[in-house]
């Protein structure tokens, strides 16, 4: 049995997604990421991301794949948002 947990950080929320053998089984987005230094608020989103990845499912599970994604600004051509919404620092 193969668990994938996918993990799409952002500065007001992170989305999650739980994959069991290539199903999607749960999909949630946690909110409430307090404001502050950069390594507390990673800390807290990891916190929250096992809590809510442990719960997900009624079964218990090893998650043994792991897809993150990684922030990228692309000009404002080619942008629909605004880049200070994925860094902080921006802008």
């Amino acid at each position: 049995m193969t668990m994938l947990l996918a993990i799409d950080p952002s500065i007001r929320s992170t989305g999650v997604a739980m994959f069991k053998d290539g199903q999607l089984v749960a999909v949630s987005t946690i909110k409430g990421i307090p404001k502050g230094d950069i390594a507390v608020r990673a800390i807290n989103i990891a916190e929250q991301v096992l809590w809510w990845s442990d719960r997900c499912t009624s079964t218990p599970y090893r998650i043994n794949e792991l897809v993150f994604e990684w922030p990228q600004a692309y000009s404002v051509a080619k942008s629909k948002g605004s880049a200070s919404d994925l860094f902080p620092w921006w802008g």
